[in-house]
């Protein structure tokens, strides 16, 4: 199982699911979110991994790699600009977070 690290993300969301699912711990457990490691060590084992659907887009959609159909609605989360506490954003970063914002406002609310 590859699963994400301390201070991942996603890993708040996925132990969530997997709290909900009723698993506890995994034997084999290998925290990690590399995309190469992932890649590599999944052509060579029958291990399921923990991450990002945007991390492996083009491996699935290549056919690499498949999801399984499980329902992770529990792991949708809220998505953000993640930036260090202690720094100022530049005028860059701060245009980039307007422009973010303003195509987030407007797509359709589903």
């Amino acid at each position: 199982m590859l699963y994400p690290p301390e201070g991942a993300a996603i890993l708040p969301l996925v132990d969530r699911w997997c709290m909900a699912q009723g698993l506890t711990s995994f034997a084999d457990r290998i925290d990690c979110v590399s995309g190469a490691f992932g890649r590599s060590y999944l052509r060579m084992t029958d291990a399921l991994w923990f991450i990002s659907e945007g991390v492996v887009a083009q491996d699935r959609a290549d056919g690499r790699l498949t999801a399984l159909p499980l329902d992770l609605g529990l792991t949708a989360g809220p998505v953000g600009l993640m930036t260090r506490p202690e720094a100022a954003p530049s005028r860059s970063q701060q245009l980039f977070a307007r422009a973010l914002k303003d195509a987030a406002e407007a797509l359709p609310i589903s």
